[in-house]
């Protein structure tokens, strides 16, 4: 099983688009498990729409969210309970996590992934 790490709450449309795409994810593929990231009591009212296997769900709750208005490091280091940052620091953490997919801010992505996850050897830049 592979485990993926989902902000619910990056991009605009969210939730509800992000969570619709979790859960044609978790139809179309039998063998990921996923973790969302975002406000709870959103995140399970979305989910209530949608037939899905909740055993290969997991919520973390995430009461912030990053926008495009804020700067990306900024943002990154202060909004520590934001969807974004909670989805980096389960990657961080979590041994068993593969990748996060988020439709968020893409300076923060990109800002979270060097400041929260770290650079591979040899790799300069991130890419996505």
């Amino acid at each position: 099983m592979i485990k993926i790490v989902v902000d619910c709450f990056g991009g605009d449309h969210s939730p509800s688009v992000n969570i619709e795409g979790a859960v044609k994810a978790l139809q179309d593929n039998q063998d990921i498990y996923l973790v969302l990231t975002g406000d709870e009591t959103k995140i399970k009212d979305e989910l209530d729409k949608w037939q899905y296997d909740a055993s290969r769900i997991e919520i973390v709750h995430a009461p912030d969210v990053i926008t495009c208005n804020d700067k990306p490091t900024e943002a990154i280091r202060m909004k520590k309970e934001s969807s974004l940052a909670k989805a980096y620091e389960l990657l961080r953490t979590d041994d068993t996590a593969r990748a996060i997919v988020t439709l968020g801010s893409t300076g923060a992505v990109l800002a979270g992934a060097v400041l929260r996850v770290g650079r591979i050897s040899g790799v300069k830049r991130p890419a996505f």
